[in-house]
């Protein structure tokens, strides 16, 4: 059976999550520039209520994947949070200025990390040499590679995952995601042939606070009143399109 993993970035999803039988839940913040570490509050309140696993994001700041000292340090002290928390899974991933896997910059995280298992996220999907850096995290122990194939999304990626698949040959597991839905998880699952699923099934729910104010927080006054979950509808979908839910 294919394993699924949920990305969500508030409780409330946490709590819709857990009503149906998946494997993981990604935890992180701002899932609109591909998600972030999340709060301590957050995590910590989401260790409590969720009865289903938590993978917890690593990654201080948006945009690349090139980080400095400090920021090294930083997800080095979240990591260990994490840990004191009761998390068993960190999310994490980085790389040099050529686009090659940081392994100095890994290693530096997996030290923190002792008793975690450990998810290279989408910072593959722009590695220079994706062949090459598989080798290298199954040396480095890493459990999975969450990728796209190296394509807007993990349909088009399908020939990629294909063949990482094979070549990881069950030494670590190739988690597809990237838009992944009911219309094109099976397909997805039967020509790349990935043991594990990572998607958001992202919906949208209408603001109940009422207010005759204009004034917007983002980027508009419409947009703050359209808040991001967790579709039920959309996961259950994805669910029975892979037998893992009636």
């Amino acid at each position: 059976m294919v394993k699924v993993e949920v990305c969500v970035d508030n409780l409330e999803s946490v709590v819709l999550a857990n009503r149906f039988p998946i494997q993981r839940i990604e935890l992180c913040s701002a899932l609109s520039v591909g998600g972030l570490s999340p709060s301590y509050g957050v995590l910590k309140q989401a260790v409590e209520i969720s009865t289903i696993p938590i993978a917890v994001m690593v990654r201080p700041r948006a945009g690349d994947f090139l980080f400095s000292a400090q920021e090294i340090k930083a997800m080095q002290l979240e990591i260990e949070l994490a840990n004191k928390l009761g998390v068993k899974h960190i999310v994490i991933g980085a790389l040099t200025a050529n686009a090659d896997l940081d392994l100095a910059t890994i290693r530096q995280l997996l030290s923190v990390a002792e008793g975690m298992e450990v998810t290279f996220h989408r910072a593959f999907d722009l590695c220079r040499n994706p062949f090459e850096a598989l080798e290298q995290l199954v040396e480095l122990g890493i459990q999975r590679i969450l990728t796209s194939g190296q394509a807007a999304n993990a349909l088009l990626g399908c020939a990629l995952l294909q063949q990482l698949v094979k070549q990881a040959n069950q030494r670590i597991d190739i988690m597809a995601g990237c838009g992944i839905n009911a219309e094109n998880v099976q397909m997805i699952i039967k020509t790349s042939q990935v043991p594990q699923i990572h998607c958001s099934a992202k919906g949208i729910r209408l603001s109940k606070m009422h207010s005759s104010s204009s004034v917007a927080m983002g980027q508009s006054h419409e947009q703050d009143q359209k808040i991001d979950v967790l579709d039920p509808h959309k996961l259950k979908a994805i669910l029975q399109q892979i037998g893992s839910y009636k």
